[in-house]
């Protein structure tokens, strides 16, 4: 979605559909997050899969309208993050 908003922004000349489609993007998780704490009784509420959704978003617009090296290593390091998550877990 990132990828696709960075395209658009960029073709069109509109700075405003990148902040846009985040913002959608965004309260499409929030209110996912809503419904699932209305619907469970104990609902488990990481946010680690809301944070690696919107930083997959940055980061795919990053790699349209700026420096493509730079998000390949962020994407990595988040890619590493998340494979480690549980392991790091237990040190804190």
């Amino acid at each position: 979605m990132g990828v696709l908003a960075g395209f658009l922004s960029r073709d069109y000349q509109n700075p405003f559909i990148l902040p846009v489609l985040g913002i959608a993007v965004t309260s499409l998780l929030v209110a996912a997050n809503l419904i699932k704490i209305k619907a469970f009784t104990n609902p488990d509420i990481g946010q680690t899969t809301e944070v690696a959704a919107l930083m997959k978003f940055a980061i795919g617009a990053l790699l349209v309208m700026g420096d493509r090296v730079l998000g390949v290593i962020i994407g990595t390091f988040m890619a590493v993050l998340l494979y480690v998550k549980e392991r790091l877990h237990g040190y804190f």
